[in-house]
């Protein structure tokens, strides 16, 4: 296990995983984060931030990326480090203000899939993803999708409260609309690159995919 100075800022829930098979919303963003690193030619250095099971991390290293990742969840980097040995995984929060220490740095890209809406301090990842990445490197991130629209449909069909599930221990803590995600993004020195939602209707998306790249 890899030691590191804790955040003074709660850690959030680490899952218990039990397999390495992906979830359904895995394969159905996969195509989306890909196109976000498209450009990066084959060997660029990629940060699986809040790697999970490695699924992820797997495919990107069969798209040739050198691949490390990073979750608190120990049962998931168990698995990461079983069925992807040729990565290298760490237990570490993406908020760990020694991640640099942790990961090293001067990386091409970030990947974090599902993964701010359970920060308590956003701001600490975003400011990571600063220190972690070289001039120009990109960010790209997914999360759940909210809007006035559908925010005011799950209201109406009375379905917030399923939705928000405040009860999960381990859930979604924040909620972003395009605008929060790309207001904090530029407030934390990136240049918003690309959006795309990720479900069958437009503005009722499920998650959505933004692109960032860090300023100069």
């Amino acid at each position: 296990m890899t030691t590191h100075t804790e955040s003074t800022s709660p850690e959030p829930v680490a899952r218990q995983y039990a397999s390495e098979r992906p979830h359904r919303y895995q394969r159905d963003l996969l195509p989306l984060l890909l196109d976000g690193l498209a450009g990066l030619p084959a060997g660029a250095r990629i940060l699986d931030a809040g790697c999970g099971n490695g699924f992820i991390s797997g495919e990107l290293l069969k798209h040739g990326f050198r691949v490390i990742g990073v979750d608190v969840s120990a049962s998931g980097i168990d698995i990461c480090r079983r069925s992807y040995p040729e990565a290298e995984f760490h237990i570490a929060s993406v908020g760990d203000p020694d991640l640099v220490r942790i990961v090293g740095n001067d990386f091409d890209g970030i990947v974090a899939s599902e993964v701010i809406e359970h920060l308590y301090a956003p701001a600490d990842f975003f400011a990571n993803g600063r220190r972690l990445l070289k001039d120009g490197g990109v960010l790209v991130l997914s999360t759940p999708y909210h809007g006035y629209l559908k925010n005011l449909l799950l209201a109406l069909t009375g379905a917030m409260e399923a939705h928000l599930q405040p009860d999960h221990e381990g859930g979604h803590i924040k909620f972003w609309s395009r605008c929060s995600l790309e207001l904090a993004l530029r407030g934390h020195g990136f240049r918003v690159g690309g959006f795309k939602g990720c479900g069958r209707i437009p503005f009722l998306w499920k998650s959505m995919v933004v692109k960032a790249v860090k300023a100069e």
